[in-house]
């Protein structure tokens, strides 16, 4: 290829010399670091084509980069044979140069026969192309040519060179910290917010990472729809955390009337959620989960059944909203075809509370004392498998949510998901009820959720670790 430029090149100036008329005007065209120079028409027809073929290589390399790898096919000969194809795609591209070489350089020849060249005038028509794979603003290659080499390519600017441009992050941080985020301080919990910032953890105990309604007019005033800024005097101006067994009711610590006990008994005899339990019950050998969202009993306390996601879960996203539980069932081992490709797949759900089921513990007390005032002694998870029904309560203090709300800003989500699956020693046959509890408390450092199992009966007993973290203790209500 090189000694076909040179050829080329000096061919180019002869001709170029020649006595005639008019005036040819080119292009410079570079490639891997190879200039030339062409007539507009040809380096359009080159660049067309050029363009096809990154664009097949692209398709080709994804294609290869999917193909699962395997003892006979390791992840080694995977990136050999990707490394094997973009060679070859470059010799194409490398031929296709030459032909429009040796093009131009006839149309030369017949021009100089005739006498109608005289000048060539080079056009530097070039502009500088970054790759961003990921498309956060940052760039991990970057290359001069007159249009856009390909898909990822097509970006004039950069914030400058990416750490891992396979990974969307726009504060490019590949050093393993938290990203930062915006955090909101809601002082008066009404979901607007007084001032905000952007920062790897939380602030503060009044300051929330999700997205409040706007700016508060009056940030020291409860008010749903913003609309009354100023009070005399302003309630609950210096905030009281209230001790456990207490909740507070027009700025005072006021004694829950009942205790989890006494609300779970009420829960399991009354008619409607009974019925729900039966009905859950029988729906553990379905092949996708079935539940309800339960509303405050002071919006009537009735039920919404939950829809799917496109696996056997359900899509809790958005359904919390002035709710004061949840309830749904875990479902027994069954057969899908999850790959679409004919054979089917042993699921095996592990029939205790998830992760996520603890998380939406959590996102119950935070929306309860923050947005819709519900006590929290009302709350509750219920989960309903053939190997027993269990209930979550939160039985702590408003300081015991805020804590709980830091330690999962501070955690990983994919890391709680592995811890999970560890604890839990999926396909062993675990003790659930003690690993689960042990990842509460060991990973996710909850205070003041706590696990009831329910018996056929409806009575009630709490589970929790003795001191050693390692037996459940056993405590009927």
């Amino acid at each position: 290829m090189q000694k076909m430029i040179k050829r080329y090149l000096c061919i180019v100036a002869i001709l170029c010399t020649m006595v005639g008329y008019g005036q040819q005007t080119t292009v410079e065209f570079t490639y891997k670091g190879v200039t030339i120079y062409l007539p507009q028409d040809i380096f359009d027809s080159l660049n067309n084509l050029i363009i096809a073929v990154e664009n097949q290589l692209q398709e080709v390399v994804v294609y290869t980069k999917n193909k699962p790898t395997n003892a006979n096919y390791t992840l080694e000969m995977q990136n050999q044979e990707i490394e094997i194809i973009k060679a070859q795609y470059e010799t194409i591209i490398k031929g296709l140069m030459e032909k429009a070489m040796i093009e131009y350089l006839m149309r030369l020849q017949n021009n100089s026969s005739g006498g109608e060249l005289n000048t060539v005038t080079v056009i530097n028509n070039t502009t500088t192309w970054y790759m961003d794979n990921d498309g956060d603003g940052y760039h991990s290659n970057s290359q001069s040519r007159a249009t856009c080499p390909g898909s990822g390519w097509c970006n004039t600017t950069t914030k400058g060179l990416d750490c891992d441009d396979n990974k969307y992050d726009l504060t490019n941080n590949c050093s393993g910290e938290l990203p930062i985020i915006g955090w909101f301080l809601d002082m008066d919990g009404d979901g607007w917010h007084a001032t905000a910032q952007g920062a790897r953890t939380s602030p503060g105990p009044e300051w929330t990472s999700v997205m409040t309604k706007g700016l508060d007019c009056n940030d020291n005033l409860y008010s749903l729809d913003n609309s009354v800024c100023s009070v005399t005097p302003p309630p609950c101006t210096n905030k009281t955390i209230c001790d456990k067994g207490y909740n507070m009711v027009n700025c005072e610590c006021v004694k829950d009337t009942l205790d989890s006990c006494e609300q779970l008994a009420l829960q399991n005899n009354n008619p409607d959620y009974k019925a729900k339990v039966v009905e859950l019950q029988a729906k553990t050998g379905d092949t996708a989960e079935s539940g309800y969202i339960q509303s405050s009993n002071a919006s009537g306390g009735g039920f919404t059944k939950l829809t799917n996601n496109s696996d056997h879960s359900l899509n809790t996203s958005n359904n919390f909203s002035n709710a004061r539980g949840f309830i749904h069932n875990h479902l027994d081992n069954f057969k899908k075809d999850q790959n679409g490709d004919g054979i089917l797949d042993e699921i095996e759900p592990i029939r205790m509370f998830s992760s996520k089921d603890i998380k939406q513990m959590h996102i119950l007390t935070q929306n309860a004392y923050y947005r819709y005032k519900i006590p929290f002694e009302e709350l509750y998870v219920g989960m309903i498998s053939s190997t027993g029904n269990y209930t979550m309560k939160f039985e702590g203090t408003i300081q015991d949510m805020i804590d709980n709300g830091i330690n999962y800003d501070t955690l990983n989500k994919e890391k709680i998901e592995w811890e999970y699956l560890r604890y839990m020693g999926k396909g062993k046959n675990p003790n659930l009820e003690l690993n689960v509890l042990r990842f509460m408390k060991e990973v996710l450092n909850l205070k003041g959720i706590t696990l009831y199992k329910i018996d056929a009966a409806g009575e009630a007993v709490k589970l929790t670790l003795d001191a050693t973290g390692k037996i459940v203790v056993i405590t009927p209500c």
